[in-house]
């Protein structure tokens, strides 16, 4: 679900309603949230691709930070609705966290011009 509700808000903040990146055979129940996390990232960035060239690094960047938060908040909420008992939300948060480790992973490796 969260993988759904991150690139469909993905979609709508870049202004790309019919785009739609590949779907692969994903073992979601098995796998480390890293790679999760990882394989997540990387379908918002082929998205955010298609944006680059007019809007800039920066405003994708931005629009794609913007749309995993939303997307963690309306799957949240859709758990929350749907009776979570807190299982399915203990998992959003733990891929919210490895998304903020590598953000800060990132930009620890930026050196400043």
């Amino acid at each position: 679900m969260l993988r759904e509700r991150v690139l469909a808000s993905t979609r709508e903040r870049l202004e790309l309603a019919g785009e739609h990146v590949p779907v692969f055979a994903e073992a979601i129940e098995t796998e480390p949230v890293g790679a999760f996390v990882g394989r997540l990232v990387s379908a918002q960035n082929q998205l955010g691709a298609k944006r680059l060239p007019a809007w800039g690094a920066s405003r994708v960047r931005r629009a794609l930070d913007e749309a995993l938060h939303a997307g963690v908040a309306e799957t949240l909420e859709l758990l929350r609705d749907g009776g979570d008992q807190g299982d399915g939300a203990a998992v959003v948060a733990e891929a919210l966290a490895e998304y903020g480790r590598r953000l800060r992973d990132a930009s620890a490796d930026v050196t400043p011009r």
